[in-house]
Parts: structure tokens; sequence; C-alpha cells
């Protein structure tokens, strides 16, 4: 350095040399740099190119590497399967709490009955096009957003609910002037949940058991059947003991409190499942990419593109006649329609089923609120029997033979119960045939069986046929076709009030009619051809 009160012309000299060549030294370090990172980027052209001439080897090579240990799969398949049973518990408390709390105001079943159909009607017009935004969105940040509607509908339901009992005098249902808001909110919720279960089990569950095996798909199903059997029994329970005791303003406020707290743990889980499976979890780009992307890398990709959700949703907001033709396109186009035909003519069974049509039916003819509660326990009993079977069969059988047995069973037992029903039921006093009425009931029980069994195999054979790129508007264009079929049973049941035997017909017939589509199918279908079209 310059001594000091030496000119300033005296520092430049001596500072200029030094920065030139640390100047120098940078550059030939950088030049260093370059060519090293232009051979190594040259290598690696090389060998990707080598790769794609061959045989893909080295891919396949590097996915098997990425994919996570079954240790760590089988940890983030347990936590989906927790967050799966929080939603349900939130959902099957809502669906039974709404209407036994709007049922203590006056004049209320007929407001009742609209939310009912109104409900029905908008998941019939708006589930395709909700599925085909399923399908457009990053698998986590679609599931995620359905969570998010779905617990803010229930509390803005619950709300309004609240609000109506809250004043001093409560005046009729559909003068409320909330009412349009908690109309509004039961047709979002009934659509956010049927989109996060369809999410749930025919996308994150397919991924993490493997959609080739066979077995663990057969396992995973029946263990969600079995969590959703334990919802619909715990969930009203607990809703009518703190009703019976607390009022239904304490009831509605629990359920509200639930919905909100149990969302961040669902959450939770959820990006936990994530950081587990890491990019078994990440939905692939329709176009191929060059080199396999590392776990943190696919993650990062994920989370880079929550983005789209808004442009999916404004996209299909400006094109909703297009986002609605899409999923009726799709649907239709899919190679197991057979399947999901039969499955939603199982829906059009609204009198030989454990459903209200048949309790007020049993009410009418002398049988007691008891023996009504044994009859509808014992049809759920016979749900988790078919969920224990349900693997067995799959292991021996094939998925494609249990779809038929069941089928093949439940109309066996839907036929009998139709006859039993038509020769000894029809006409007959209140209480005067009480051995007819027992194997009546009898025989619907035994039907559950069947249906739960062709419920678990219709969701598997769509978990290993369908692509994941179309699962979401297959399956939410089945779902509005089911919830047309009630609506429109409901609709006959109205208009022919006092024909309980023609509707006991029309049970019967659908269920054989299901019967004949999936057999004849089954017998002509190709399980490679399936599995090919899947693949692709």
């Amino acid at each position: 350095p310059a001594a000091a009160g030496a000119p300033p012309s005296a520092a430049l000299v001596w500072w200029c040399p030094s920065l030139c060549a640390s100047l120098r030294g940078a550059l030939r370090a950088g030049v260093r740099r370059r060519g090293r990172s232009g051979r190594e980027s040259g290598a690696c052209a090389a060998a990707e190119g080598a790769g794609a001439s061959g045989d893909g080897s080295t891919r396949e090579r590097r996915e098997e590497e990425q994919a996570p240990s079954p240790a760590r799969r089988r940890r983030a398949t347990q936590m989906v399967l927790v967050s799966y049973l929080a939603s349900s518990l939130s959902e099957r408390s809502f669906l039974f709490g709404l209407p036994v709390v709007l049922a203590t105001a006056p004049d209320s079943f007929s407001a009742i009955a609209f939310v009912a159909f109104v409900t029905s009607l908008f998941t019939f017009v708006c589930g395709p096009a909700a599925g085909h935004v399923l399908d457009r969105l990053p698998r986590f940040y679609g599931l995620v957003s359905c969570l998010l509607v779905q617990a803010a509908a229930i509390v803005v339901a619950l709300v309004a609910t609240y609000n109506l009992f809250a004043s001093p005098t409560v005046q009729p249902l559909k003068h409320a002037p909330l009412y349009p808001l908690l109309l509004a909110a039961s047709c979002v919720e009934r659509l956010a949940a049927i989109v996060s279960d369809v999410a749930y089990e025919r996308d994150w569950l397919v991924q993490l058991a493997g959609r080739e095996d066979q077995a663990a798909l057969a396992e995973v199903n029946a263990t969600v059947r079995r969590l959703d059997l334990a919802c619909e029994i715990i969930g009203p329970l607990v809703f009518g003991v703190v009703l019976a005791s607390f009022g239904p303003l304490s009831a509605m406020g629990m359920c509200a409190l639930g919905a909100a707290l149990i969302l961040p743990m669902q959450i939770a889980l959820l990006v936990g499942a994530r950081a587990f499976a890491g990019p078994l979890l990440t939905r692939k780009k329709r176009k191929k990419r060059r080199r396999a992307a590392s776990s943190k890398a696919a993650l990062k990709e994920e989370e880079e593109a929550g983005g789209r959700v808004r442009r999916a949703l404004v996209r299909t907001a400006g094109k909703p006649v297009a986002a609605l033709t899409k999923g009726w396109k799709i649907y239709l186009a899919q190679p197991v329609l057979a399947a999901s035909l039969a499955y939603v003519m199982l829906h059009f069974n609204t009198c030989l089923s454990p459903s209200s049509l048949l309790s007020a039916y049993l009410s009418e003819s002398g049988v007691s609120v008891a023996a009504n509660a044994l009859f509808r326990g014992s049809s759920a009993a016979m749900g988790f029997i078919a969920t224990i079977l349900f693997p067995v069969f799959v292991a021996r059988r094939g998925v494609l033979a249990t779809g038929s047995a069941a089928l093949v069973f439940m109309a066996g037992m839907v036929t009998l119960a139709g006859v039993t029903y038509g020769l000894f039921l029809e006409g007959a006093a209140s209480g005067g045939a009480t051995v007819p009425l027992g194997v009546f009931l009898a025989c619907v029980m035994c039907s559950r069986f069947g249906l739960w069994l062709y419920e678990m195999a219709n969701l598997q054979i769509h978990q290993t046929a369908i692509s994941e790129r179309q699962m979401g508007s297959v399956s939410m264009t089945e779902m509005s076709l089911c919830s047309l079929s009630e609506l429109v049973m409901f609709a006959c049941a109205s208009a022919l009030e006092s024909s309980f035997a023609l509707m006991v017909l029309v049970s019967s017939l659908s269920v054989v009619a299901a019967c004949g589509i999936f057999v004849r199918w089954e017998r002509s279908v190709d399980r490679g051809e399936l599995r090919v079209r899947a693949a692709s």
C-alpha cells in the first residue's frame, strides 16, 4: 500500500496491476469451469442419446432408484388413509346432522326435500366439469382445494342454520333470509365431498398401492370401505348424542368446529405423505421429458405448478360448455363403460335397500323402531363382511370374476325379495304377514353383501383400467349419473305414492339388468387390452 500522505496517483499505480492480475485469474478459472461443464454436459447428452436409441433401460433404472422404499410407501399410505378417515367423518356428520336439525323448524319437510333435489341436480350438472378440472390440476393442489372448499361450505351452511335457530322466533325455513345461502353451501359441499373421495380412492391410493398389484389394491379398497362404514356409524352417533344432550345449536357448533379443526390435520397428513412418497405422487406431464427428475426436483416442480390451479379454474369458468361436454366424451369413450353403467343401474334400487322409502314402508307395516334399527345395523354388518372377504376373492378368482359373482348373488337375493313381496306382502294387513316380511327383509339384507362386493370390484376395475389423466372426468361423470338415477327414482316415488309394488318391480329389474350387462361384458372383455389401454 502507498505510504500515508502519498498522493492518490501512487495508490492508483499500485492497485491497477493487482486488479488486472485478479481479473486474469478469475477469467482463467471461469474458462476451466466452462470447459469442465461442457465436457460433462456432452457426456450426459451422449448417454441420453444412447439411452433413447436403446431400449430405455437407463431411464427405467433411474426411475427404480428414485422410487420410494416399501416402508416409506406404506407410511405414506397410512397418512392418506388417516386423512381420508377425517374427511369422511366430517362429511357423514354433516350429512346426518343438517336434515335432523332442520327438521325441528316449522314447515321444514318441503324445504329439506328441495335441498336434496337441488343438491342432486347440481351434482349431476357440474360433476363432469369438476372431474375435468381435477384431471388438469396438480395432484396435491387439486385435493387440498377440494378439502378447503368442503370445510368452508360446511362452516357456512352451519352458520346459516345457527342464525336461523338463534333468532327469538323460529320462522319457516323457506322464508328465512339465509335459506339461499344454506342451499348454495349444501350444493358446493356435496360436490366437493364427491370430488375429494374420487381423488382419495381412485388417484392417491392407486399411486401408492401400485396399479399392477391387484392384491395390494384389493386390501386398500377393503380398508377404505371399512373406514367409510365406521364413519357412517360413528359420525351420526356422536352428533345424535350431542344433539340430545346439549341441543341443536351446540351440535351444529361442534360440527362446524370439528370441520375447521380437522382441515389443518388433513393438509399436514397429505404434505407428509407427499414427502414420504416423493415423485410417486407427482402427476406426470403430457409431454415427454428428456431427463428423469430427482425426488427433490419433482417436488419442487409440483410446488411451482401451484399457479396452474388458478389458471385451470379460470379456463374452465371461461368455457363452461366445453368443460361440461369434455367429461361426457371421456366417459363414453372409456374401456370399462359396461362396468360403470352396471354400477349406475344399481342406484335405481331404492326400495329393496335400507333407504328412506323402505323405512317408511316398514313403519306403515307395523315394524317397531328397534326392529327397523336392527335391520339397518345388520345390513351394515353385511358390508363389513364383504370388506373382509373381498381381498380373498380377488386373490383366488380375480376382480372381474368377483364382480360377476357379486352381481349374480345380489340379483338372486333381490329377485327373491321381489317375489316374496308380490306373493305375500302386497295388500297384506299391517302385522298380518310376519314370516314373509322376515324373509323379505333377510333377502334385502343379504343383497347388501353382493352390493358392497361389486362396489369394491368396480372401484378396482376403474383403478386399473382408466388412465390417471382421465380418472377424475370418468369418476365424476359416473357419480353424476348415480345422482341422476336416485333423483329419478325419488321423483317417481313422489308421483307414485300409493304404488310401492311398482317401485319394488323397478328396483328388481334394475339389479337384474345390471347383472346382465356386467356378466356379458366380463365374458367378452380382453384383460390384457384393458391393462395396455390403462398404461397408454
